[in-house]
C-alpha cells in the first residue's frame, strides 16, 4: 500500500489535475502527499553572450527571474498545504532549487510513487512551452511514475497492459503493491500473434493478482494495429480509471529515447497511467 506520493508542482493546469488525483489517492490509501516545488536556477540563469559591460545587468536581470520563481514556489507550496488541509489529508512540502528532473529523481528514492502531470512547466520562468522533465524522469525513474491526464474522467476498473517482458512484470508487481486496485476489478490485456498465446500470458497475470487478493480477468486481443493503439481503445471502451503498464523503451537506444508504445499511451490515454521500469 502506497503510504508516501511525491508529486512536482510547477504550476501549472497539468499539474492542478495531477494534484487533485494525488488527494484521490493519498486519502484512499491514507498516504502522505508531498509536494514538491523547484526553483529552476540553471535555466533561469542566461548564457547568452552579452556585450562588454553588460555582465553585471545580466546578472541582476537573472537574480530578480529567480526571485520571482522562489516566490512563485513558495505561493504554490502554500497553496498546497491550504488544498490538502481543506481534503484531510496529510501533507508535506519540500522546497528545492536546480534542474528540475534532477531533484524530482533525487527527492523520489524516499517515496512510494512520483506523480506527474501530463505536461510539466518548470521551466515556468522562462519558458512558456512545456519543457522535458516528465520525460527524463520516465527514463530514468526507478520508482513508479504516475501521469495524470489533461483531465481526470470517471472510471471503475483498471486495465493492465502484459506481455512477460521484465518491465511488464515489474509494473505487475509494482501496482499489487501499491493498493491502488481499490477493490476494483482488474482487466489483463495480453496482445499477441494468437488469441491463444495472449490468453496464456494474461492468465499467468490473472493468478498472481488473484494470490494476492485482488479481482482480476484476462482480456487477451490478437491484433495488427499498433500495440499502443489497441491499448488506448481498451482503456477507452472500458471507461477504465488507471492504465498500468511497463516503461516501453526502443531496444537500441535504451537511454535515449522512450518507446513508440508508451509515447503513443501518454499521448492519448483519457486515464491516469502507472509506469514502472
Amino acid at each position: 500500500m502506497l503510504k508516501s506520493i511525491l508529486i512536482g508542482l510547477d504550476g501549472s493546469d497539468y499539474s492542478e489535475v495531477a494534484l487533485e488525483l494525488g488527494l484521490q489517492w493519498a486519502k484512499q490509501c491514507d498516504a502522505v502527499l508531498v509536494g514538491l516545488g523547484i526553483v529552476d536556477v540553471p535555466t533561469s540563469r542566461s548564457h547568452e553572450p552579452v556585450p562588454i559591460g553588460g555582465g553585471l545587468f545580466r546578472m541582476e536581470r537573472d537574480e530578480d527571474r529567480i526571485a520571482a520563481a522562489r516566490g512563485k514556489v513558495e505561493r504554490r507550496l502554500d497553496a498546497f498545504n491550504d488544498r490538502c488541509d481543506r481534503a484531510g489529508v496529510s501533507c508535506k512540502v519540500i522546497d528545492e532549487a536546480g534542474l528540475p528532473y534532477e531533484e524530482i529523481l533525487r527527492k523520489s528514492h524516499r517515496h512510494d510513487l512520483v506523480l506527474l502531470g501530463h505536461e510539466t512547466h518548470f521551466h515556468f520562468e522562462t519558458h512558456d512551452k512545456p519543457d522535458q522533465t516528465l520525460w527524463r524522469v520516465l527514463r530514468r525513474e526507478s520508482r513508479p511514475v504516475a501521469i495524470a491526464p489533461p483531465q481526470l474522467q470517471p472510471g471503475s476498473s483498471v486495465v493492465l497492459a502484459y506481455d512477460e517482458s521484465p518491465q511488464a512484470d515489474r509494473a505487475l508487481q509494482a501496482f499489487q503493491a501499491s493498493g491502488l486496485d481499490f477493490g476494483e476489478e482488474v482487466v489483463v490485456l495480453c496482445i499477441g500473434t494468437t488469441e491463444e498465446q495472449a490468453g496464456g500470458q494474461a492468465e499467468e497475470a490473472v493468478e498472481y493478482l488473484q494470490s494476492h487478493g485482488i479481482r482480476a480477468a484476462s482480456c487477451p486481443r490478437m491484433s495488427s494495429a499498433p500495440t499502443g493503439q489497441i491499448i488506448v481503445q481498451e482503456v477507452r471502451n472500458r471507461r477504465a480509471r488507471l492504465l498500468v503498464m511497463g516503461v516501453s523503451r526502443h531496444s537500441t537506444l535504451r537511454d535515449l529515447l522512450l518507446g513508440g508504445v508508451t509515447k503513443t499511451v501518454l499521448r492519448e490515454s483519457p486515464a491516469p497511467v502507472f509506469f514502472s521500469d
